[in-house]
């Protein structure tokens, strides 16, 4: 099975409770940014919420951090789920370790800003994976 929104690696199903939707508003582009702390492995899929396509994915350790940046009139509603383990990459058995998929929170969400936070079960709070979405003229 393809990994997309709906299917998550280590034949994760996704739980439609822990997937964030944002429409592209018209004539505007999305900005995503993103921000980890965490010890162990995290990232955030980026996906095509209509096709449910699997565009890119952010994280910590060796995984890119860079903003992602819509392109005006290509997508329309952009999709994030986010997956953790429990265990650093750095360990010698991190290979043995599933994904797991991170509950998610709204944080905020103003309509042109929303604040988009997962928890990877090592604390409380849902900052360990955190994606700030900008509606952006």
């Amino acid at each position: 099975m393809a990994e997309d929104f709906d299917n998550g690696p280590s034949g994760i199903i996704a739980s439609p409770a822990w997937q964030f939707i944002r429409p592209v508003p018209p004539g505007k582009f999305l900005r995503l940014s993103f921000q980890f702390n965490a010890a162990w492995e995290n990232m955030i899929w980026i996906c095509n919420a209509n096709t449910r396509e699997l565009l890119q994915n952010r994280g910590n350790y060796f995984r890119s951090r860079d903003d992602f940046v819509t392109d005006i009139g290509r997508i329309s509603a952009v999709g994030l789920v986010a997956y953790h383990k429990l265990i650093s990459p750095e360990a010698s058995d991190a290979g043995d370790y599933p994904w797991r998929q991170s509950p998610m929170a709204v944080i905020r969400d103003d309509g042109v800003v929303a604040v988009v936070g997962f928890n990877d079960e090592g604390g409380p709070g849902f900052n360990q994976a955190v994606c700030v979405v900008s509606t952006v003229s």
